[in-house]
């Protein structure tokens, strides 16, 4: 039993479909760009690759509709 001066634990939720196309989305889409680059035969070095999906996960979410409306 929960003690009345504690607040009640909050239930986790699920994240919200930004989040969900930005984490999915932008992981896919960096690695399918540089696998894109290198079919034309442009060589892209490992730190701009890295930082291809981070990149494109937050375009994704930003773009996104929904989201938390708490």
């Amino acid at each position: 039993m929960i003690p009345i001066d504690q607040p009640k634990p909050r239930k986790h939720r699920a994240p919200s479909r930004q989040v969900a196309a930005g984490v999915f989305g932008g992981a896919g889409a960096g690695t399918l760009a540089v696998w894109i680059f290198s079919l034309f035969g442009i060589e892209v070095p490992a730190h701009v690759a890295a930082v291809l999906g981070p990149f494109v996960g937050g375009l994704l979410q930003y773009y996104m509709k929904g989201g938390r409306q708490s």
